[in-house]
């Protein structure tokens, strides 16, 4: 973990919603920053990833933070089973987290287990919401902004083709329009 804010969001499987405020309770209890979408909506994963570079590559110099590095966890079962959900952490790179990461975070949440989660602080979420290192953060407006940086936009728009748009319920759903308005 790293002393930067956490970039926290969600899919849209049933049980994410629940395991978000369980870990912003978590989260908050210990004092860690936490960005959360403003409008308590879904983040695809790729979003939490482009919030954690930019995060990472502002303030002082062209290459970046030299401390202060945001992380970030995405709660989705993935492509698996609702039951079978978890979180996803995405390290400053802006993710996937490699095999040591995702082991160590393994083995510390299983001992936590054992210990039936004694060692774990956690607050109400009425209080962890309102918190002061809890903060609402645009993931959409940054997001459709930079897309035109690595998609031709323009391209796509004078070759004069049709595109049909169907999330399928997905977190990308709050997405599209924005893009849409914003790109043509």
């Amino acid at each position: 973990r790293t002393d930067g804010p956490i970039f926290l969001g969600m899919d849209t499987h049933a049980l994410s919603e629940p395991a978000l405020v369980s870990a912003l309770e978590v989260l908050a209890a210990n004092g860690v920053e936490v960005m959360v979408d403003q409008d308590r909506g879904y983040t695809p994963t790729p979003v939490i990833s482009h919030a954690i570079l930019r995060y990472n590559r502002s303030r002082r110099s062209r290459r970046g933070r030299a401390s202060g590095l945001a992380d970030g966890i995405v709660v989705t079962p993935s492509h698996n089973p609702p039951e079978d959900g978890g979180f996803k952490y995405n390290p400053p790179t802006g993710g996937p987290a490699d095999t040591a990461a995702t082991g160590w975070i393994e083995r510390t949440a299983n001992a936590l287990l054992a210990d039936d989660l004694r060692a774990v602080q956690r607050m109400p979420y009425a209080r962890a919401s309102r918190a002061a290192t809890t903060h609402l953060h645009d993931y959409i407006t940054p997001y459709v902004d930079d897309l035109g940086a690595v998609v031709d936009m323009q391209a796509i728009r004078g070759a004069g083709v049709r595109i049909g748009v169907d999330p399928l319920g997905g977190a990308g759903v709050r997405y599209w329009e924005p893009i849409i308005a914003r790109y043509g």
